[in-house]
């Protein structure tokens, strides 16, 4: 599997009615490993026993069509809907933001 830089900006969308309409913007900044849908068909046990025991997620790609998607864990996945959650509410995010920055100072 070849190793790439990625660095996409994730629309997670709505979440649950607790939070309010707008939508979370979550910048990946990673290197995540890529790899062709042919090959992926063939090793997807593997791939998802990679995904499940690094926790890093995978690229697969279809060159025909210009499609991607992205295989996570379950514990990534959880986590990115906690924060899109989190950071949805306005007074929340801003709240955790200040907290960012003081422990930052």
């Amino acid at each position: 599997m070849d190793s790439v830089a990625v660095s996409e900006a994730v629309d997670l969308g709505s979440t649950p009615s607790a939070c309010t309409n707008s939508k979370a913007k979550i910048k990946l900044s990673s290197q995540m490993k890529a790899i062709a849908f042919k090959t992926a068909q063939s090793k997807l046990s593997k791939i998802i026993d990679s995904v499940i025991l690094t926790n890093k997620p995978v690229k697969i790609s279809r060159r025909e069509k210009h499609q991607t998607a992205v295989v996570i864990s379950k514990t990534e996945y959880k986590q990115l809907l906690e924060t899109s959650y989190l950071l949805n509410n306005t007074k929340n995010a801003t709240r955790l933001n200040r907290a960012i920055k003081s422990l930052s100072q």
